[in-house]
């Protein structure tokens, strides 16, 4: 059996009327889902888009986890649902992170500009995947060939996933920001993390930390 561990925060830029983007988990006894929605600034209808996929997803999640695993037609019903809105201007990126907290599979899913990466005390490595749609979602339709299902191979090395806009603020501050996401009390490294994201205030940024630790049988 594994924990879950995680922390995140949302900061919205100074020139920003509203910050759209979010995150969602889903976690038992069983399994920890983490949604990481990458809303578009230039997007007006962003944030509702997210919010209809969003609902969905929550709603009809027990229906589309099977074995462990989820079923790739829940991201397409979900994604049809924020269509349905029928707004121009609604469109959005996704990071899925689903970890099985029985056993060692855990995997992963981008669909946008987000970036994924796993860590240890010393470095970041992003993992290198293509986008899982050449669109966004909430534009247009996706098919279950469109998602890649990607798995994380070393399963309990801890997750890093940021927005697009958070990636300049990474550059020039990665060394700082590694050893705050390696700091063991979650408090002290969101408290400084924050500190971190204050320096910047020109972008929308988000980020999520994920940690797994195998537990004493």
């Amino acid at each position: 059996m594994y924990k879950i561990n995680n922390f995140y925060d949302i900061q919205k830029s100074i020139n920003s009327k509203e910050i759209k983007d979010k995150v969602q988990i889903i976690e038992n006894k069983d399994f920890a889902v983490f949604l990481f929605f990458d809303g578009l600034d230039t997007d007006t209808n962003s944030g509702r888009g997210i919010s209809a996929f969003n609902k969905y997803f929550k709603d009809n999640f027990h229906k589309y986890f099977i074995k462990g695993q989820l079923d790739k037609k829940l991201l397409i019903e979900s994604n049809k649902k924020a269509i349905e809105l029928n707004l121009d201007n609604s469109k959005f990126g996704l990071i899925l992170v689903t970890i099985n907290k029985k056993n060692d599979t855990s995997y992963f899913s981008i669909i946008g500009n987000s970036a994924f990466y796993t860590f240890n005390y010393k470095e970041l490595t992003r993992i290198g995947v293509k986008d899982s749609t050449k669109s966004l979602l909430g534009g247009k339709e996706i098919k279950e060939s469109d998602i890649n299902l990607n798995i994380i191979k070393n399963p309990l090395a801890p997750i890093f996933v940021c927005s697009d806009g958070f990636l300049s603020l990474l550059a020039k501050k990665r060394s700082d920001i590694v050893k705050i996401i390696n700091h063991k009390d979650t408090p002290s490294a969101k408290a400084a993390l924050q500190r971190v994201m204050k320096s910047k205030n020109d972008k929308n940024l988000a980020y999520i930390v994920i940690k797994k630790k195998k537990l004493n049988n």
